[in-house]
């Protein structure tokens, strides 16, 4: 019995050293540079060592020049987190979901574009997470389609430190408002709708808060407060489009309005500008 239990001591150690050896850094090397060189997502051979990311892996896009980098996630892919050099564009397309960050405390450090480019395209952020500048320097994460989404996951906070841009629909997995899920514009954070005739839109009534800045600066182009009960901090600016109040709002941030269009379709509070 002795050697029995010595025996799965040691199975049960060696799993839990080699599933500890398996979480690390995965850089991509796969293809880059636009038109039609685009890599899968789960094809081992695009990553460093052979090895996709898995759950507890960090995603690194290196340093490419100023190119692109096309990834296409077939199914539903996860990391731990996710680097982007200050010089990548990189397109993440999607007919599952790529979920970021299934540990808490994680950190996203993102000085590139991270760009949502079709209607399929779902990045989700798990658990408590931050998306940061790499080294100082502030990227984006950029919405190009009206349907394109970026997710939180239930009982989730994003901390937001850059600019979460263009098209897209910022939202919880779910609709359920007592979930704890929350968006929190940092200080140094940036809404902006800047596309033109796109729409940003921020679902979820515990969803926004903080001291980030709000802004609509496009011809066209639709920043919405879809539903919900929030309380804000932040600078409102609108030189162009359409600042759109589906939700009630309270701010004791100012609004700068030098151009387009204020909606107001529940009541909103600010302070004096």
């Amino acid at each position: 019995m002795r050697k029995l239990i010595s025996t799965l001591t040691a199975i049960v150690m060696a799993v839990f050293i080699v599933d500890a050896a398996s979480a690390a850094d995965r850089n991509w090397i796969g293809p880059g540079g636009g038109s039609g060189k685009n890599g899968n997502w789960n094809a081992d051979a695009n990553w460093s060592e052979g090895v996709q990311p898995t759950s507890s892996d960090r995603a690194i896009f290196p340093s490419n020049s100023a190119t692109q980098y096309i990834v296409t996630v077939n199914s539903s892919e996860a990391c731990q987190s996710m680097s982007v050099h200050g010089d990548c564009l990189l397109d993440v397309v999607t007919s599952g979901t790529l979920a970021v960050g299934s540990a808490d405390g994680q950190t996203s450090n993102i000085a590139g574009i991270v760009r949502l480019p079709n209607s399929t395209s779902i990045v989700r952020f798990d658990y408590d997470h931050t998306i940061a500048p790499l080294n100082s320097v502030y990227g984006f994460v950029r919405g190009v389609d009206n349907s394109a989404r970026v997710q939180l996951a239930d009982n989730a906070q994003l901390t937001n430190q850059i600019y979460i841009e263009g098209a897209l629909q910022l939202e919880p997995v779910t609709d359920d408002a007592d979930d704890g899920t929350a968006f929190l514009n940092d200080t140094s954070g940036v809404v902006r709708a800047n596309l033109n005739n796109g729409t940003l839109i921020l679902e979820a009534s515990d969803l926004v808060a903080g001291a980030g800045a709000f802004q609509v600066s496009a011809s066209g182009a639709i920043l919405r407060f879809n539903v919900g009960d929030l309380s804000l901090t932040g600078q409102f600016t609108a030189s162009a489009g359409t600042l759109d109040f589906q939700a009630s709002v309270t701010t004791s941030g100012q609004l700068s309005f030098t151009g387009g269009t204020i909606q107001v379709a529940a009541s909103v509070s600010f302070s004096a500008s």
